[in-house]
């Protein structure tokens, strides 16, 4: 017989301890439906959750937490209260699948492995990536048979490190994100940036983001402070699941914790063990797809991936190294910078223009 217990402590320590807090305020189906999401997340990751399913239906542990969501996400939901499908959102770096992504030059892989305590200055990649039609990009891939990262990020500040000058048809955009690619197909979870000034708790942030997990419109969810640094986790807590979690500071400096857990296509073939995917971590300017626009003048800078490590399970993560990394490239070449230490520590700055 399904339990849902509710604790009815909501002091922090506590609910990092693994106490799973659900509201009782909320419907049974609700409750027990998060309950089965909260009791695969990593203990500390489950203070504020949000779940998304395939059919744009939303679940949360707390009624605060879904108030939240929906005013930061007005106009997004259709006539039954889901979220409304895609319609022409800015689409990511498309990996292909793990079957046909190029293997990297050994001798480019050789010029930037070797874990070094001294950093290279700012430098162009040596390899490039493809060129997909949708903004510069830079891109570090894991060997197969990883599904979790976790890393600590810095989220640069307008307008010394971020500027969006986009044309009337680019759409310019800055995401810092990290994902997993399988042979059938791929998801990519991290942050955009909110770039648009105001009043309103989202603007001039990061804000969490998924896409490629199901055919629903990307919502906003999480948002974190310009210039400040986030600690991020990305996983699969359960098969065919994906989540990530932020831990960092608000617009207003307070703390914030969250996490975002959704259900993922059984054809992408997501498994906790990693087997047959690949971990990706992308900092990018985000433009239409066929609307490439190289010349706007665009960037975000100094954007620090920090320890960034990879694993399967809490716990098992490791620095990523030369034993464990695909490959390093990036889109294209002269539109992009990395102060590169090693794979596990970089800093990075992509613009729409010549660096």
């Amino acid at each position: 017989m399904l339990s849902t217990v509710l604790c009815v402590s909501a002091k922090t320590n506590q609910i990092n301890d693994g106490t799973i807090y659900i509201d009782s305020s909320l419907p049974e189906k609700d409750k027990a439906i998060m309950k089965d999401i909260m009791e695969h997340l990593d203990k500390e990751d489950r203070e504020n959750v949000l779940y998304i399913a395939l059919d744009g239906s939303y679940y949360a542990n707390k009624a605060s937490l879904l108030a939240e969501f929906k005013k930061q996400n007005e106009g997004k939901f259709d006539a039954t209260g889901k979220l409304k499908l895609l319609t022409n959102e800015i689409p990511l770096i498309d990996e292909g699948n793990i079957n046909s992504i190029t293997k990297p030059d050994v001798t480019t892989l050789t010029e930037e492995t070797g874990l070094t305590a001294t950093s290279s200055g700012y430098q162009h990649p040596s390899s490039q990536c493809t060129n997909n039609n949708s903004g510069p990009y830079r891109k570090v891939l894991s060997k197969s048979g990883y599904s979790r990262l976790i890393a600590n990020i810095y989220l640069p500040a307008k307008p010394n490190e971020a500027v969006m000058t986009p044309s009337a048809t680019s759409g310019d955009k800055g995401y810092i994100y990290t994902g997993a690619v399988t042979s059938g197909g791929q998801i990519d979870m991290g942050l955009a940036l909110n770039y648009e000034a105001g009043p309103a708790p989202t603007n001039e942030t990061w804000g969490m983001f998924v896409t490629g997990a199901s055919s629903v419109i990307t919502p906003d969810y999480g948002n974190y402070k310009m210039g400040t640094s986030v600690y991020m986790k990305y996983y699969t807590p359960q098969n065919n699941q994906a989540a990530l979690y932020c831990s960092g500071y608000d617009k207003a400096g307070n703390p914030s914790i969250h996490t975002l857990v959704v259900a993922v296509s059984t054809s992408l073939n997501f498994k906790t063990s990693g087997v047959g995917m690949q971990i990706k971590r992308i900092t990018s300017i985000g433009q239409i797809k066929n609307h490439q626009d190289l010349t706007t003048g665009s960037f975000i800078k100094n954007v620090g991936w920090s320890n960034v490590k990879i694993g399967t399970t809490s716990g098992s993560e490791v620095l990523m190294n030369s034993s464990n990394t695909s490959s390093m490239c990036g889109y294209k070449t002269s539109n992009v910078l990395v102060d590169y230490t090693n794979q596990a520590n970089e800093k990075v700055w992509v613009k729409c223009g010549n660096l």
